[in-house]
C-alpha cells in the first residue's frame, strides 16, 4: 500500500506495515482499543493517507505514548493530555472536568502539553 511517507520508512518499519494492512483486510477490522476508544482499520487508513483527524487517533497516540513512557521513564518528558470534549459543546450542555489530575503542581512539573487541535480548533 502507497502512504505519506513510506519512502523514509526503514524496510523493517514497511515491512511491518505491510503485513498489517494483509492481516487487517476489512475496513472495520479493529486495529486498536482502550475504553470507548477505537481504531478501525479504516482510520488507519484515513492516518495515513492526510485526509482526516479523528479524537481517536489522537486518544489512541496518547494511550501508547503513555504506556511506552512507562516502560522507559528516563527516556520521555512528563506531559499533560486535555482533550477537549467536543460533545458536550455540540449539545449546549454545562462544562463537566474530565481530567481532575491536572492541576497547578501537573503543570508545573510536566515538559510539555499535548492539546488536541482539529481544522485549527480545540
Amino acid at each position: 500500500m502507497e502512504y505519506i511517507g513510506c519512502d523514509i520508512l526503514s524496510s523493517e518499519k514497511k515491512k511491518f506495515l505491510d503485513e498489517g494492512f494483509m492481516k487487517f483486510t476489512a475496513k472495520n477490522h479493529t486495529i486498536f482499543s482502550s475504553g470507548n476508544i477505537i481504531i478501525y482499520r479504516s482510520g488507519i487508513d484515513e492516518l495515513l493517507s492526510d485526509t482526516y483527524l479523528d479524537n481517536n487517533h489522537a486518544d489512541a497516540f496518547t494511550i501508547l505514548l503513555d504506556e511506552k513512557s512507562k516502560f522507559c521513564p528516563n527516556k520521555y518528558y512528563n506531559f499533560l493530555y486535555a482533550r477537549y470534549c467536543i460533545g458536550y459543546k455540540a449539545r449546549n450542555l454545562l462544562t463537566k472536568l474530565f481530567i481532575k489530575h491536572i492541576n497547578i503542581e501537573a503543570v508545573k512539573s510536566c515538559n510539555i502539553i499535548l492539546q488536541l487541535v482539529i481544522n485549527g480548533v480545540h
